[in-house]
């Protein structure tokens, strides 16, 4: 019975994703929220059920980063697309939110890495090599435009740049994460996730 569990939230979470293409547009936005508050509760039992104690935190911080995450979705989308029937402000709560989230991914996923192989000085010299190219490509592709798009405002400009940055982290965690350790099913799922 217990092996039927994540199978069957698999499945729950696949008809979900399935039934959002068949909705309206405020209804889609609705059930992302419901998907995403979904998430953070299967991964928090997940972490009760399967991790012991003391190799849960940083799967906790993994969580707290998604939670973050689910909140900008909710401050985006229930509150102002479903609720104020308007797009939100850049910057805006929401943005609070995502862009909190992100230290606690790529800490979280640091750790994971950390916990199953250890960080060698090679391994972090690596990862600033792999780190540089992503943020070379980023900043040309990505950020600098921002700089000639004529944003009046200062922040509205900073917030728009520190996504691709973040995601930059992000990336290189994850793929420390998937060089180091691919086998573990459970992490495997993680990366795919991201």
């Amino acid at each position: 019975m217990t092996l039927k569990r994540p199978w069957i939230a698999l499945a729950a979470g696949a008809a979900a994703i399935v039934v959002y293409y068949l909705l309206p547009s405020r209804e889609q936005s609705a059930l992302y929220f419901l998907i995403g508050a979904a998430s953070v509760a299967g991964v928090f039992v997940g972490i009760r059920r399967n991790v012991a104690p003391e190799q849960r935190l940083a799967w906790y911080l993994f969580n707290l980063g998604l939670a973050l995450e689910v909140a900008g979705d909710f401050v985006g989308t229930i509150v102002y697309e479903i609720g104020l029937h308007r797009e939100p402000p850049v910057p805006g709560v929401d943005d609070i939110f995502y862009l909190a989230g992100y230290p606690f991914l790529v800490v979280a996923v640091f750790m994971l890495v950390q916990r199953l192989r250890g960080i060698r000085g090679g391994a972090v010299l690596d990862s600033l090599i792999v780190f540089l190219a992503v943020a070379l490509v980023q900043w040309v592709y990505f950020i600098d435009p921002y700089n000639h798009e004529g944003l009046t405002h200062t922040a509205e400009r900073l917030v728009s740049q520190a996504y691709p940055a973040m995601d930059a982290f992000l990336l290189v965690a994850v793929g420390q994460l998937l060089l180091r350790y691919i086998r573990n099913i459970s992490l495997a799922a993680l990366i795919a996730g991201i």
